[in-house]
C-alpha cells in the first residue's frame, strides 16, 4: 500500500510502515541492550549467544531502513546516540555506524534522510500546519477535548486546515497533540507523567549501576516517545505492548534497587523534574494554541 520513489515500504502486518518502523526500533534497542549485557560475561556460551544476536540486530536495522519511516530513522538514531553517551563503549559506537551505513545503503535511503530537513516538502509542510491546528484544538477544548479519533482530524479539517491542503486526517499524527485534543490537557499531563516517571527513575538507577541493558531499555522506551512525535502510536496495541514491556523491565530494575538500597531513595528536588517538564509542555501547547486562535501565529 505504501511506496517511496517506487520502492515498496516495509509494513509487515502493521497498520502502516511508520508503525512497523517504530516497533522494529523499540525491539532492536532492547536486543542491543541484551547484546551488550551478555557480551561482558566471562562465560563462553553467553558470549557466543550475544554475538548471534548481532546478526538479528543487523536484520532489524535493515528492516527499519526498508520502512522509509523518517520518524523511525530519527528515533532510532537519537536512541543509539543516547545509548552510546550512557554506556560509552566501542560496541555502542559500532551500532551507530552500522545503522547509518544500512540506512544510506537502502535504495534512495539517503534521499529519504535528506528529505527530513526539507521543510518546504509537501508532507512535512502539511505536518506543521496540522500540528499548529492541534495546538489550537487543545486550547479551544482544553478541559474535555473533542473526543477520540477521528474527531481530532475532523476538527482540524473543519477549522484550521488551509484550503490548498486536500489531505484528510483522523488524528494530529502526533501522540501528545492527539491525546490532548481528544481527551483534554489534564489527560495529556497524566500521560506525560506516566511515561516520564519510569524513565526518570530508571535513569537514577542507571547512575548507580551502569547496567548497559537498563541503558538501552531506557533508550528503547524513549524511542517510542520520539517516534510518537511524528506518528499516532498510542492507538495501536500491537505496538504499545512492546513499549509496556520495556517500561515494565525498567520498573523491575527500579524496584530491585529500592529494595537493595532503600536509603538512597529519599525525596529530593529532582523528583519535581518530570511534573515540572510535563507542566511546561502543556503550558507551551496552550500558549501556542491561543496564539493560533487569535491569528497571531
Amino acid at each position: 500500500m505504501f511506496h517511496y520513489l517506487g520502492h515498496e515500504r516495509l509494513q509487515m502486518a502493521f497498520f502502516s510502515p511508520n508503525i512497523c518502523g517504530a516497533f522494529l526500533t523499540i525491539l532492536v534497542l532492547i536486543i542491543c541492550g541484551i547484546f551488550l549485557y551478555f557480551s561482558k560475561s566471562e562465560k563462553h556460551s553467553l558470549k557466543i549467544f550475544s554475538y548471534c544476536l548481532l546478526s538479528v540486530i543487523i536484520c532489524l536495522f535493515i528492516g527499519i531502513g526498508m520502512t522509509y519511516s523518517r520518524g523511525s530513522y530519527v528515533a532510532c538514531l537519537f536512541a543509539l546516540i543516547s545509548g552510546h553517551i550512557l554506556v560509552r563503549s566501542i560496541k555502542s559506537v559500532v551500532f551507530i555506524f552500522i545503522f547509518l551505513a544500512i540506512i544510506l545503503s537502502v535504495p534512495d535511503g539517503g534521499q529519504r534522510v535528506v528529505s527530513t530537513v526539507h521543510f518546504r516538502e509537501g508532507s512535512i509542510c502539511n505536518r506543521f500546519y496540522l500540528w499548529r491546528g492541534g495546538c489550537a484544538a487543545i486550547a479551544e477544548n482544553w478541559t474535555t477535548g473533542v473526543g477520540p479519533a477521528p474527531a481530532p482530524g475532523q476538527y482540524y479539517c473543519s477549522h484550521y486546515r488551509p484550503a490548498w491542503i486536500k489531505a484528510e486526517y483522523l488524528t494530529f499524527v502526533n501522540d501528545p497533540l492527539t491525546i490532548g485534543a481528544s481527551y483534554g490537557i489534564f489527560a495529556l499531563f497524566l500521560w506525560l507523567l506516566l511515561t516520564g516517571i519510569p524513565l526518570h527513575a530508571g535513569f537514577i538507577v542507571f547512575r548507580h549501576t551502569a547496567n548497559p541493558l537498563l541503558a538501552y531499555l531506557l533508550c528503547s522506551a524513549s524511542s517510542y516517545l520520539i517516534a510518537g512525535l511524528f506518528s499516532t502510536l498510542f492507538r495501536f496495541f500491537d505496538l504499545i505492548w512492546l513499549f509496556i514491556l520495556a517500561t515494565t523491565l525498567i520498573l523491575w530494575f527500579v524496584l530491585y534497587d529500592i529494595k537493595k538500597s532503600p536509603g538512597e531513595w529519599h525525596c529530593n528536588i529532582s523528583w519535581l523534574f518530570v511534573p515540572a517538564s510535563a507542566g511546561v509542555i502543556c503550558l507551551a501547547i496552550l500558549v501556542i494554541g491561543n496564539l493560533v486562535c487569535f491569528n497571531i501565529l
